[in-house]
Order: structure tokens, then sequence, then C-alpha cells
């Protein structure tokens, strides 16, 4: 994942074609979550600490009105549930 958010993070305009892209997405955005936490934090230990935290963070929900990708993602109760548990794990 590493390798592509470079490439991935310079789209003006990005098609989504199926799951692949939205994970993608997703995990882009968390990378970047990720990259702020570094820079505000000058210490390794507490920016390690940070990410970790960050990484535990539960994944929230695809049907909440709260989620910033809920126009991408349309997954009923038991997909969306396995896509929480997916998400969780690659972060």
């Amino acid at each position: 994942m590493l390798g592509y958010f470079r490439a991935s993070i310079l789209f003006k305009h990005f098609e989504v074609k199926g799951p692949a892209d939205k994970n993608l997405i997703y995990l882009t955005c968390f990378i970047c979550k990720c990259l702020d936490a570094i820079s505000k934090n000058t210490d390794q230990e507490k920016a390690t600490k940070e990410i970790f935290k960050l990484s535990m963070e539960p994944v929230t929900s695809g049907t909440s009105t709260s989620f910033f990708m809920k126009d991408l993602i349309k997954y009923n109760a038991k997909e969306d549930d396995k896509w929480k548990k997916y998400m969780l794990q690659c972060k």
C-alpha cells in the first residue's frame, strides 16, 4: 500500500470501479491521518504509540451518516460488518 500512496495521492479525479478502489481510498486517507499524527510528534516513541492507537480505532460503519465514504460504500449490515473487520486488519 505504501508503494502506491505517493502516486494515488496525486490524482485529481479518481474513478471508483470496484471494492478494491474503495479500499485504496480508505487506506490512503488512513495513511494521511498517520502522517499527520507523526508530524505532530517529534519523539519517535510517542509517534509510534500514536500510530498504534490510530490503527486500533474501530472502523466507522459504512451505514453511518458521519462516515466520510458513505456515498461510495453501499453495503447491507452483514457486508458492512465484514468490511469493517477487513479494514481493521488492513490498518
